[in-house]
């Protein structure tokens, strides 16, 4: 399992997945997967900013993993720039950004129209210019 029988060097992998001192930003961290996510990063080492457009949930999730709040609109330029000024405040730099935002339509599948099935994908093309890396200087280069 040490890989001294390999023709390649095999890396450590587990020291890998340590985050100690990595800043990660969690969009929808306040419920389901984001949730998950930021509980996983934090027990992996990372400090994580929760953002969730509910400020109770977004409070609540950041305390449970001893991160940072903030209540935002993902879809909302200035509530982006305004999370990532705050994130590089609070986490010196951002390594990584976990984007698991959406909008949940529980239904059977043979109720949704050709614009229901359209939703998601306006939604995340809407949201990704604000929320991305490029225009935001707090993230760091090739960590």
């Amino acid at each position: 399992m040490n890989g001294t029988n390999s023709a390649h060097a095999v890396p450590q992998y587990l020291t890998l997945l340590d985050l100690t001192g990595r800043g990660f930003v969690v969009l929808g961290a306040g419920q389901g997967i984001g949730e998950q996510a930021a509980h996983a990063l934090a027990q992996a080492g990372a400090t994580v900013m929760c953002v969730d457009n509910d400020a109770d949930r977004a409070k609540r999730i950041a305390q449970d993993v001893g991160g940072h709040a903030c209540c935002a609109d993902v879809l909302a330029r200035n509530d982006m720039e305004r999370v990532f000024h705050a994130a590089k405040e609070a986490l010196g730099a951002v390594t990584g950004i976990v984007d698991i935002v959406g909008i949940a339509r529980i239904k059977p599948l043979s109720a949704f129209d050709d614009a229901a099935w359209s939703r998601p994908g306006g939604l995340r093309n809407r949201q990704g210019r604000p929320a991305s890396p490029r225009t935001h200087d707090g993230l760091r280069a090739g960590a």
